[in-house]
Parts: structure tokens; C-alpha cells; sequence
């Protein structure tokens, strides 16, 4: 999933830490590594994140589209760069932080374990061969 693109869909979380946030991603799909000159596509689809020890830092209005200028998945101290590499089933200190337009507010999910699954049809939009350009490069 390209957070850039993105769109935040709906989120809730109880009392207890169980939570989701439901999105309209950016998906890219690859026979390789992403984002080199192999086959690969990118389309939409929407991805739901289930979270435990979930928390939220800010607060939206989700009444119109939220839409994602940037954001960024750490693990622990690794940082993933405006990418949530798929499948992701990940345990220990997450923090997934968004950057919400027209406002460039800062959102920010902290939890202990995440989960995604993909909802629905992948809505295919762009694709690229080993002997064409990547997007980006």
C-alpha cells in the first residue's frame, strides 16, 4: 500500500485497544521487488488494518474525503517509508502516522499488533514490463 494516494475510509477503536481503520489504498502488485523493472501494476482496493493496543493521537472528521498527502509505518525503529508492504501481520511497537490534506495534519495510530486484509475487487489502473518504465523513475 502507497500511503501517498490513499484514502482513510473509517477507524474506531473500544475501550480495550481493538480497533480498525478502513482505507481506499493504493496498491501496488509485483512479481519482484516493487518498484523495479519487473512486472508489476498498481491499482485500488480497499485494505482494513485490525489493530490491538490500538490508540489514537488527533482527531478527524470523517464526513468528506480523507485523503493521505503522506505517511510512514514504523516498526520498533524501523521505518517504512510511505509503504505498508503486504501482507502484513506485524507484533510489537507500531506507529502508522498519516498526513491528512487540505489541513496537513499530522494523524497517528500507536498499537501492539497489526493485521491487514484486503476487502473486494483490486481495480486495476496502471501496468509496467521489465522493458518499460517504472512510475517514479
Amino acid at each position: 500500500m502507497e500511503m501517498h494516494d490513499s484514502y482513510l475510509k473509517d477507524w474506531a477503536c473500544d475501550e480495550y485497544g481493538h480497533g480498525f481503520a478502513l482505507f481506499r489504498a493504493c496498491i501496488y502488485r509485483s512479481e519482484g521487488q516493487l518498484f523495479t523493472r519487473v512486472r508489476s501494476e498498481n491499482g485500488w482496493q480497499d485494505l482494513r488494518f485490525e489493530f490491538d493496543g490500538m490508540r489514537i493521537e488527533g482527531s478527524l472528521d470523517l464526513s468528506g474525503n480523507i485523503y493521505l498527502s503522506d505517511g510512514d509505518l514504523y516498526v520498533g525503529e524501523r521505518r517504512e517509508r510511505g509503504i505498508v508492504y503486504l501482507p502484513a501481520n506485524l507484533v510489537g511497537v507500531l506507529r502508522m502516522e498519516m498526513c491528512i490534506t487540505p489541513s496537513f495534519e499530522t494523524v497517528i495510530i500507536h498499537a501492539t499488533a497489526m493485521k491487514a486484509e484486503l476487502v473486494g475487487e483490486f481495480e486495476h489502473e496502471c501496468f509496467w514490463d521489465e522493458n518499460e518504465p517504472v512510475a517514479g523513475s
